[in-house]
């Protein structure tokens, strides 16, 4: 599904995270995110936040994290999307990955019963190999420029992350995977945690 070739060394840089075994609405949990750099606690007063970020956001409909008491049926799926609200991967516990747009608010979701909504932040989206030692030299090719696969939010195609990693990064676009929603990159400047950081 590759447009190009793309290193079997590349990094995945942004989004990494573990999937385990599916859950369902009657076992209990913690409410920890079972992330593959370790278990994160959530709470659900952080919520205001993301949404008082999105709203001075300069981007529109924002990647999230929705975390449930219980996960959703088909009809509280159904409501979330009839207000924009899409669910995609799912990530332990009872949480997704979603898209969210800007006109929506805490209080338009709250009957679904949400218990968090928020980000991953910009370690949690690294590979644990940057935080530990930064680039490694085997990521680099022949001409020394480091490569990269970056997995980006599902309402975002690659072809759009292309042009803004390319834009406002300055990354080398290597391929591109609509399957995956990976784009491949060299980022001449290494500028891997200002890119990690972006809000998208």
């Amino acid at each position: 599904d590759w447009s190009s070739d793309v290193c079997s060394s590349d990094l995945v840089l942004t989004i990494e995270f573990c999937l385990v075994a599916g859950a369902s609405a009657a076992v209990s949990t913690d409410y920890h995110l079972r992330l593959r750099n370790g278990d994160r606690e959530v709470q659900p007063s952080q919520t205001g936040d993301f949404f008082r970020n999105a709203a001075a956001s300069r981007h529109g409909v924002r990647g999230a994290i929705i975390q449930f008491y219980q996960l959703p049926d088909k009809a509280t799926r159904q409501g979330l999307e009839a207000v924009g609200v899409k669910l995609y991967d799912y990530l332990p516990d009872m949480a997704f990955f979603a898209s969210i747009p800007p006109t929506v608010r805490e209080s338009d979701i709250a009957w679904a019963g949400v218990r968090w909504v928020g980000t991953l932040t910009r370690d949690e989206k690294l590979a644990q190999v940057l935080l530990a030692a930064g680039t490694p030299s085997w990521s680099r090719d022949s001409s020394g420029m480091a490569r990269f696969q970056i997995k980006v939010y599902n309402h975002i195609t690659p072809d759009d992350a292309a042009v803004w990693l390319n834009a406002e990064y300055g990354a080398v676009i290597l391929g591109k995977s609509t399957l995956a929603n990976v784009v491949a990159v060299g980022l001449p400047a290494e500028n891997w945690y200002d890119l990690a950081a972006d809000e998208r």
